[in-house]
């Protein structure tokens, strides 16, 4: 190896031996597409709304005095309330454990998250005919009507953002370009 005689202790070396290729070292990055880190985003933002959703609703329903369980001695509304918490607080931590692998472009995310979206327009189309249910049902009892309708708002946003969520993600996600981005 020979120093430069007029570096006066610059510490190069004389690029006439050097060799060496600088693009050998220059590793291909896959193409990042932004529609990808959206759809993560979006997964993050539904998982984070879902968990919020259930936490309300079990602090809701607790402070009102509804029992929580399955068990003989709760009512039929308690098991639904308690299906429903329980269902929305495993599908937020899913969704956001999606999201987190979707932008490492994770495979086992892309899964997760295209099983998820099946379940999301399962649990919308659900939310969104229940929300019709207790609507209806408010017409016989006039003095639950604000109550029914504040219900009725939520269940149905709910529903159609998580229809929302399965349409985006499978479009995204099943598209052969983006698809390839995944390890």
């Amino acid at each position: 190896m020979d120093w430069d005689d007029n570096s006066y202790g610059d510490n190069r070396r004389n690029d006439e031996e050097d060799d060496f290729d600088v693009n050998y070292l220059r590793i291909r990055q896959p193409r990042r597409g932004g529609i990808l880190s959206a759809t993560a985003v979006i997964s993050l933002a539904v998982g984070s709304l879902a968990f919020l959703f259930a936490t309300c609703t079990g602090v809701f329903a607790g402070n009102n005095g509804v029992r929580f369980g399955f068990g003989g001695g709760t009512r039929d509304v308690e098991k639904v309330i308690t299906f429903e918490i329980l269902f929305f607080l495993g599908w937020g931590v899913l969704s956001i454990a999606a999201g987190v692998g979707l932008l490492l472009r994770q495979q086992w995310a892309r899964i997760v998250a295209l099983v998820l979206a099946g379940v999301a327009s399962l649990a919308g189309l659900g939310e969104i005919v229940f929300s019709v249910i207790v609507l209806s049902a408010g017409s016989r009892v006039p003095q639950v009507i604000p109550m029914l309708l504040l219900i009725f708002l939520v269940k149905m946003v709910m529903g159609l953002i998580l229809v929302f969520y399965c349409i985006w993600t499978y479009v995204v996600l099943l598209n052969s370009r983006n698809a390839s981005e995944f390890s």
